[in-house]
């Protein structure tokens, strides 16, 4: 009489055959990597929050044909040391991160995320340059552009600006204008001159003078409460200007164009 296997003794016969299958493939696997070498690099950029490609493929792929190894294409997979490439790749200004890994089926892949810039810095000269969300100094992109606060006024070059503090100054308002909700939204420009910063909204006619960046928190929160108590009883364009530079108070220029209409 055919005797059948216990319930017990068959499933142990399955799982030391799946881990013997399992550890064929995986040795079989590492031989195949040992011997592959690169066929191809893809490159997967993610865009900016606001949907912008400051850098491409093409720019990734030309970096790293032109780092210590070379062209990567023919290279053994098992010779290339990644997180060398990785770091060189980095160095790009417009990368913020990137992680590089290969498969079995000879592809190098590079993933990109990008910096994103929080200011752009307009020089009288014409050369513009960005602020980086750390503060780093970034060329403009041949790609594409970032819609961000501009900078104007007596603002160092793009030379001048990697060792001026001036522009570590400003990084501290541009921060803050970007992490808040409100003036993020607001904010179109930062005028500075001899000493003092103006913002400038992209609604109303009212620019608003902050002086120096002393007691900056405390600055906006007073502009805040004025677009929250006085802007939706007398409208955008009730003043000419807005002064914050003075103790708990907001002084306003009233619009003369306004009252005369009226």
């Amino acid at each position: 009489m055919k005797q059948t296997l216990q319930p017990a003794r068959l499933w142990s016969r399955i799982l030391v055959g799946f881990l013997v299958a399992s550890f064929t493939l995986a040795a079989y696997a590492g031989i195949t990597r040992l011997g592959s070498r690169i066929v191809d690099v893809v490159v997967d950029i993610q865009p900016t929050p606001t949907g912008s490609f400051l850098i491409e493929g093409s720019d990734i792929k030309k970096r790293l044909d032109a780092g210590v190894s070379g062209a990567l294409i023919g290279q053994p997979i098992d010779k290339l040391e990644l997180s060398e490439l990785e770091d060189f790749v980095r160095e790009d200004p417009f990368v913020a991160e990137a992680n590089i890994y290969t498969g079995f089926d000879g592809i190098l892949n590079v993933r990109i995320i990008q910096r994103e810039p929080i200011l752009r810095i307009h020089h009288r000269t014409g050369n513009d340059y960005y602020l980086g969300p750390n503060g780093e100094i970034l060329p403009l992109s041949k790609h594409d552009n970032v819609r961000v606060p501009v900078m104007t006024g007596d603002v160092p070059s793009f030379k001048e600006a990697i060792a001026d503090t001036a522009t570590l100054e400003v990084f501290v308002l541009a921060k803050a204008l970007q992490e808040d909700e409100l003036f993020s939204a607001l904010i179109e420009q930062i005028d500075y001159r001899r000493g003092e910063y103006v913002l400038v909204p992209k609604l109303g006619t009212s620019d608003v003078t902050l002086g120096d960046l002393s007691d900056l928190e405390n600055k906006l929160y007073k502009y805040k409460a004025y677009m929250q108590g006085v802007v939706p009883e007398m409208g955008w364009d009730a003043y000419n200007n807005i002064d914050l530079r003075y103790g708990d108070q907001v002084i306003g220029t009233a619009n003369a164009k306004r009252r005369t209409r009226a």
